[in-house]
């Protein structure tokens, strides 16, 4: 989850905003999302589907979770670049950019 974004189909991200990797040890989150990834694509070629995205409605979902998740979090109260609140950049929207949901344990992908 978290991973594409609409607008940009067959664009996984392996790293960034609102996907788990930017919030746990990297090399073991990142490979989660390139197993993901590889099943995606393994899925697409066996069905013979050629495009993949994000619906808006899917994004929008997502995008509540992660906020609700991080929330719970004292680092949702803090001036960080965890929560878009940059010093150099007055007037920013505080939100939370990373989902801290934790990691399936291997396997459960």
């Amino acid at each position: 989850m978290g991973f594409t974004s609409v607008g940009f189909p067959n664009f996984p991200t392996l790293l960034g905003p609102h996907n788990g990797s930017t919030f746990c040890n990297i090399p073991r989150c990142i490979e989660q999302n390139v197993e993901g990834t590889t099943e995606l694509i393994r899925f697409m070629r066996e069905k013979g589907h050629r495009r993949v995205g994000a619906t808006g409605e899917a994004e929008e979902e997502w995008t509540d979770h992660v906020i609700e998740v991080g929330s719970m979090t004292l680092l949702a109260r803090t001036d960080s670049r965890f929560t878009r609140v940059d010093v150099n950049l007055p007037g920013r929207k505080r939100t939370i950019l990373q989902y801290m949901g934790g990691a399936p344990l291997p396997g459960e992908m």
